[in-house]
């Protein structure tokens, strides 16, 4: 038995042929890209790759992985075969590890929501207080008026609120918390640029929602919906932290 530096050895004594399920995840995983690309079948499958990494159908890892599965593929496809059509070149067992892996990933993705998991997430109206949001201290707080999205409010404007209420001679500073966020958000204004994707969105579309400008500004967060629009009830708001999650988990 011996391997050489494509990751396939010579065995004629196996009986479970590595070759075959390779080359069917490999076609699996082509088929794929030249779909999602709408690809001309002249349409070679590194070029598929390339497109397919700066599409952000893939990543960069799985673009590099498959451009060097491409040439044990061509190994196996063009080599030799024996008496029982059983291939002499067999992938070694990680090898079929890679590409089985990049196939399920591609073939059956994990949806961004999946990765971060769905949790609670409280809605509110242009009439409830600022003494509600003191007390529900999570960080982000959507506001909604008549089952529409109104804006994203984070701590950080609470903040700005209070400073910008300050007195001028020092004297001490009194909120009334029964103060409701639509003064808030007339004072202060809160982010509006936030985008809405479906719950089935994959990490790779929030990612580039999240790092995409809209209107000249970076969205403040990605709301996830049931099906992306803003009407909807939000399953999960994605902002720094948790993009911070997905571009690791993804990696």
């Amino acid at each position: 038995m011996q391997k050489n530096m494509l990751g396939w050895v010579i065995d004629s004594r196996t009986h479970q042929h590595r070759a075959f399920p390779f080359l069917a995840a490999f076609n699996e995983i082509e088929e794929y890209l030249r779909r999602a690309l709408d690809a001309h079948h002249h349409t070679s499958f590194s070029t598929m790759v390339r497109q397919a990494e700066r599409d952000e159908i893939i990543t960069a890892d799985q673009a590099d992985d498959l451009l060097e599965l491409a040439d044990l593929r061509n190994a196996i496809s063009h080599g030799r075969y024996g008496r029982q059509n059983q291939p002499i070149a067999e992938p070694n067992p990680d090898t079929v590890l890679t590409i089985t892996k990049i196939r399920d990933e591609l073939l059956q993705p994990v949806s961004a929501l999946q990765l971060v998991r769905a949790g609670r997430v409280t809605i509110y109206r242009p009439n409830a207080t600022i003494g509600e949001l003191v007390a529900a201290s999570h960080g982000k707080y959507p506001v909604y008026s008549e089952g529409k999205f109104v804006a994203l409010l984070t701590n950080g404007d609470i903040v700005a609120w209070l400073a910008a209420r300050r007195p001028q001679n020092g004297r001490q500073m009194t909120i009334d918390l029964r103060t409701p966020i639509s003064r808030l958000l007339s004072e202060v204004g809160a982010a509006t640029q936030c985008v809405f994707v479906a719950k089935t969105a994959a990490p790779q579309v929030v990612i580039r929602a999240m790092t995409t400008p809209v209107g000249g500004h970076l969205p403040r967060a990605v709301i996830i919906t049931e099906s992306g629009r803003p009407h909807q009830k939000p399953l999960r708001i994605i902002t720094g932290t948790e993009l911070a999650l997905l571009i690791e988990k993804r990696s």
